[in-house]
């Protein structure tokens, strides 16, 4: 039954044994939701390439059939930067996953990423995005430039806060 297929997905992904993983990636393909979830989730435990290399190659057949689903995909592949590296090369490619794919939350995650190679990648990849998170950005700086500007200080009461 898929209950106890579930249950078994989550009792190999805890056990974090590097060699199991491999066990786990056909159940991607598993017709039942809660199984492909289950394995994804278990899967989340391990941190091998060849495991976001196996959900981007298996996702526009079996992981996008619902929103649940395809945010939990995009969730774990941008888990860690090696496999969100993998994800946005494939995008930039305009192979297996199309840049329309990728949930609004998920784009917005990628230009704002710490990590330069990501960033950077994400906004040639989604410049309108880009552009707007610096507007809003910008908006946000002058918005706060006007209240300080707006407001008196007084230094006496700042010694005793601060």
């Amino acid at each position: 039954s898929n209950s106890i297929k579930e249950k078994l997905i989550t009792q190999l992904g805890n056990s974090k044994t590097n060699y199991l993983f491999v066990s786990l990636i056909p159940y991607l393909q598993h017709s039942s939701r809660e199984v492909k979830m289950a394995t994804l989730q278990a899967l989340q435990n391990y941190n091998d390439i060849s495991i976001a290399e196996s959900i981007i190659k298996v996702y526009p057949a079996y992981l996008q059939e619902n929103e649940q689903l395809k945010s939990l995909t995009f969730a774990i592949l941008t888990s860690r930067i090696e496999w969100t590296k993998k994800l946005l090369s494939t995008i930039n490619d305009n192979t297996v996953i199309k840049s329309n794919d990728v949930p609004s939350n998920v784009i917005q995650q990628l230009v704002a990423s710490t990590d330069p190679s990501i960033s950077k990648l994400a906004i040639q990849l989604w410049p309108e995005r880009a552009s707007r998170e610096s507007k809003q950005k910008y908006d946000q700086v002058q918005l706060v430039q006007r209240v300080l500007k707006a407001g008196e200080g007084n230094r006496e009461n700042g010694k005793q806060i601060f």
